[in-house]
C-alpha cells in the first residue's frame, strides 16, 4: 500500500531517539494511518458517492448564499425592490438546485437519459418566468439608454400619461384624467414609445363685425387680456394666449386665438374654452361676434 513516506521520497536512514526519531515516526505513523483510512474511504463506491453529493450541495448553497448577498446589497441601494429580490431569490434557488439534482443524477448513474425529464422541468420553470426576465432587461435599457424619464409625457401604444415612476416590473404613468396606469417594463421592445409636446393648444376663429380698421390691433390685445384675466381658468400655470389677426377690412377683422395649457390639464379644457366663449360674447356685446372652435392640437 502507498504510504506517506513512499510520497515523500523517505530514506531508510534511522536517527537515534536522542534527535527525537521516535516522535518523528510516530507522528508518519499516525499520517499513515489517515492516508491509509483516506484511499479506503474514496475506495469505497457508497462512501464517495455521498462525499460526492455532499460536495455538490455545498457548492450549490454556497452559490445561492452568494447571490442573496449580492441581491441583498442590490434592495439596500435601491437598485431593485423587495418584490424583485425575493423573485430573483427563488428563480435562482430552484433553477441552482434543480442543476444540482442533475449533478447527483449523473454522478449516481452515468445514464444522461434520466437527466432529460429533469432538463424539460427547468426549460418549463426558466419559460414561465420569461416575462419576468424580460421586465428586468426592459427596465435596465431603460435606466442605461434614458429611454423614458420621469416627469415627462409619453404615449405607449395605445396608452398615455406623465411618467410618475420607473420600477423594475412596470412604467407608471398618470393619465390625464388623474388614473394611474402600469405598463409592463418589456414594452420597450415591442411598442413604439412617442414623446409628444407637453402642452395642449385649444383654437378658436373670431370674427367680429362693426370694428373700425383703426381698432383691429387694439382689439385684438384686448381680446388676449379678457382671456388670461376674466377668466376663473386665467391663472392657470403655464397658460399662453397667442392672437392672429387672419383678415381685416370693411369694418370686420377675423382672429386666431391659440390657448396654449399644460397637457397634463387637458381634463379642464373644455371648461375653459366653453368659458372663453361665453366670456367673449359678453365683454365684446358692443360688437357682431362670432366664435368657432378650431379643436385641439399637441
Amino acid at each position: 500500500m502507498t504510504t506517506i513516506d513512499s510520497i515523500l521520497g523517505a530514506n531508510n536512514t534511522t536517527t537515534s531517539p536522542a534527535s527525537g526519531g521516535g516522535i518523528a515516526s510516530d507522528i508518519m505513523n499516525v499520517l499513515n494511518r489517515l492516508y491509509g483510512l483516506f484511499l479506503e474511504i474514496t475506495q469505497n463506491p457508497f462512501i464517495f458517492a455521498l462525499i460526492e453529493i455532499a460536495v455538490i450541495l455545498f457548492a450549490s448553497w454556497l452559490f445561492t448564499k452568494i447571490v442573496d448577498i449580492i441581491v441583498s446589497r442590490l434592495e439596500y441601494r435601491a437598485v431593485i425592490t423587495k418584490v424583485v429580490g425575493r423573485k430573483i431569490r427563488s428563480i435562482v434557488n430552484a433553477a441552482t438546485y434543480i442543476i444540482a439534482l442533475i449533478a447527483i443524477v449523473y454522478s449516481l448513474t452515468g445514464i444522461t437519459t434520466l437527466i432529460i425529464p429533469i432538463f424539460i422541468v427547468l426549460a418549463a420553470i426558466l419559460f414561465s418566468m420569461w416575462e419576468f426576465f424580460a421586465n428586468i432587461i426592459g427596465y435596465y435599457t431603460i435606466l442605461t439608454g434614458k429611454m423614458i424619464l420621469q416627469d415627462v409625457f409619453i404615449r405607449i401604444d395605445r396608452f398615455e400619461g406623465k411618467v410618475k415612476d420607473i420600477t423594475p416590473m412596470s412604467i407608471v404613468l398618470e393619465s390625464l384624467n388623474g388614473s394611474i396606469i402600469r405598463i409592463p417594463s418589456r414594452y420597450v421592445f415591442s411598442k413604439i414609445i412617442e414623446v409628444p409636446s407637453r402642452n395642449i393648444i385649444a383654437k378658436l376663429r373670431i370674427t367680429v363685425e362693426g370694428i373700425p380698421v383703426t381698432h383691429v390691433t387694439k382689439l385684438m390685445e384686448r381680446i388676449r387680456d379678457l382671456i388670461l384675466t376674466r377668466t376663473k381658468r386665467g391663472n392657470i400655470p403655464g397658460m399662453q394666449v397667442n392672437m392672429l389677426l387672419e383678415e381685416a377690412g370693411g369694418n370686420s377683422a377675423t382672429y386666431t386665438v391659440s390657448i396654449v395649457i399644460p397637457r397634463t390639464l387637458k381634463r379642464v379644457l373644455s371648461d375653459l374654452v366653453n368659458e372663453v366663449q361665453i366670456m367673449l360674447l359678453s365683454e365684446l356685446s358692443e360688437y357682431d361676434v362670432k366664435i368657432e372652435y378650431l379643436g385641439e392640437e399637441y
